[in-house]
């Protein structure tokens, strides 16, 4: 008998790189887990060939018209970040009310499509 093992198993791991907005939404609800208080929410706003997009979130019992809210896009799927953000693109967040906020996204040129929008806040 001999005293050589087998060679060791390969495994295959299959990952895929976290995007900082993926980073963000895992600190994020990492954090909500511990802090009182803060809600995360996922919504999305369409651009039909125009220079602004509206969504009104309605229905969140976490949101008082004193709510701390901030929104971000997602990058698309598929986009590199740096051709996304070169789209210019702000958001705003105003009008909190007991229960809805709304989110406006502006673009300085037309565009069409739909971005979705992680919604952070607390009340």
């Amino acid at each position: 008998m001999s005293n050589i093992s087998p060679p060791p198993m390969e495994v295959a791991v299959v990952t895929r790189d976290l995007t900082l907005f993926d980073r963000w939404r895992l600190w994020i609800n990492s954090l909500a887990t511990w802090v009182n208080g803060v809600s995360f929410q996922t919504t999305s706003v369409t651009f039909s060939a125009g220079t602004s997009a509206s969504v009104t979130l309605t229905g969140q019992q976490w949101i008082t018209a004193q709510s701390k809210i901030t929104a971000q896009l997602q990058c698309p799927v598929g986009t590199a970040p740096s051709v996304f953000n070169a789209l210019g693109l702000t958001v705003v967040v105003s009008a909190p009310t007991a229960g809805s906020v709304v989110i406006t996204v502006f673009s300085p040129l037309p565009i069409s499509g739909t971005y979705a929008l992680s919604v952070v806040g607390s009340s």
